[in-house]
């Protein structure tokens, strides 16, 4: 949440700082869960640390990193901002963060009941 959060940050204020937040997120989101992996017991936390995973690559690949790049081209002057804006309200935000919450949540509960 905190990574989306920076994103929301970076697109509006395009402070370099806050870009390099959501770059770090990325990989210490990827980092956590590789080692989450290799030292999982269960069968049932490994693969819910795998949708976690694919979720998290899909929400970098598809929603992030394009925002990303549409905010480089308004600091750059080869788009608008409100171009963004559009941009950003097509990749549609509202279902990322669904798509996340829910699958943190049951991931969560599963990891409770386990230990």
């Amino acid at each position: 949440m905190l990574n989306r959060l920076n994103l929301d940050n970076f697109l509006l204020s395009g402070d370099p700082r806050d870009e390099e937040k959501v770059n770090k997120g990325i990989t210490e989101l990827t980092d956590t869960l590789k080692q989450g992996e290799a030292q999982g017991r269960h069968r049932r936390a490994s693969h819910d640390a795998l949708q976690v995973e694919s979720t998290e690559v899909s929400w970098s690949d598809n929603f992030a990193k394009p925002l990303l790049a549409k905010r480089h081209q308004v600091d750059s002057g080869d788009s608008r901002f409100q171009i963004l804006q559009i941009f950003y309200l097509q990749k549609d935000p509202a279902s990322w963060l669904t798509k996340s919450s829910i699958l943190l949540d049951q991931t969560t509960q599963e990891i409770t009941k386990n230990v």
